[in-house]
């Protein structure tokens, strides 16, 4: 109930709404005052349930905090600070490496394709897949626009989540992590 409240308030706002107005309701056809107290404290839940919503960060707000924070430290080439968001230093020394070959203008976060929680893991896991655009520079190239794509995975340790393995490879194109398929008659 407590996620539902914080992911989604409008739903328990609309249960509270409802009771409230039902009680209010049969209240009227009734004349019991305890079906007023029922309305009454039904709508003084309302402005609580959107406090709460607001003081929760829920799994889902946690990780996609996670992701945004991560891709503005890859934005400001700052490997210390990227690589702080995984789970252990040899997957923090291959994100060092990889950012140290290239220099980032921009790193953005397009949108999650995909977010799977699995909570009743030990420790709780997630699998995440996100799009992303760059404009990246290298030793040999200047200002790269690129779409990726990043299959992430987090487990939660400690009340923080953490990446344990990433991916990343091209949206659409050929990219030596992409299968390319040719179509008959192509």
């Amino acid at each position: 109930m407590s996620v539902l409240l914080a992911e989604s308030p409008w739903t328990v706002v609309a249960m509270l709404f409802a009771s409230g107005l039902l009680s209010g309701f049969v209240w009227l056809q009734t004349g019991r005052k305890l079906l007023l107290l029922v309305a009454a404290v039904a709508m003084l839940l309302i402005p609580g349930a959107f406090f709460w919503a607001d003081s929760v960060e829920t799994d889902r707000e946690a990780l996609t905090r996670v992701i945004h924070d991560a891709a503005a430290a890859v934005e400001q080439n700052d490997a210390d600070r990227a690589s702080s968001y995984v789970a252990d230093e040899s997957l923090a020394n291959r994100v060092r490496q990889e950012m140290a070959r290239f220099t980032f203008e921009v790193a953005k976060v397009g949108g999650i394709r995909s977010m799977e929680i699995i909570p009743e893991s030990i420790p709780p896991s997630a699998q995440v897949t996100v799009s992303a655009r760059i404009r990246v520079s290298g030793r040999n190239f200047k200002d790269v626009n690129a779409a990726r794509l990043l299959d992430l995975s987090f487990q939660k340790r400690d009340d923080r989540w953490v990446v344990t393995e990433y991916d990343h490879r091209a949206i659409l194109g050929n990219d030596s992590r992409t299968r390319v398929v040719s179509m008959p008659g192509s």
